[in-house]
């Protein structure tokens, strides 16, 4: 199982992968809002379960959805941890208590980027019975 993200939203991730006594990041609220609404609409999950009655994917994207509709599209304050965690921590379930957690970072030609995000959707897929997440 896996998540493609923008480098930008890679704070958000330590935070969901990380374990509960973790402190949720600052972060602007349109940042907030754009990695949640990547989740709930962007296509980026990758799960054996998808389109099965425990698809991980769709779990994750209603979260995603429900809490990117609790922030403005105009609000552009700094919120702080806490309202942070109260968006985030929802979706902490489906990503946390994993054994390994990978994070590649591609660099090259789009075309081995490319090989790379199949290669990588491929392991994610294979790999979920040892309940891991690649991102």
């Amino acid at each position: 199982m896996g998540a493609r993200f923008e480098i930008d939203h890679a704070n958000f991730v330590g935070y969901l992968t990380a374990d509960y006594r973790a402190t949720a990041p600052r972060a602007d609220c349109g940042t907030l809002k754009m990695f949640l609404m990547s989740l709930a609409y962007g296509g980026g999950l990758i799960s054996s379960t998808r389109g099965t009655r425990d698809d991980w994917t769709r779990k994750i994207a209603e979260a995603a959805a429900r809490e990117s509709n609790e922030l403005p599209w105009d609000d552009d304050r700094v919120l702080d941890p806490f309202e942070v965690s109260q968006r985030l921590d929802p979706l902490r379930i489906y990503f946390t208590g994993y054994p390994l957690y990978a994070m590649v970072i591609p660099s090259g030609s789009r075309e081995e980027d490319r090989d790379s995000f199949r290669f990588l959707t491929e392991s994610a897929v294979s790999l979920a019975p040892i309940r891991t997440r690649l991102f």
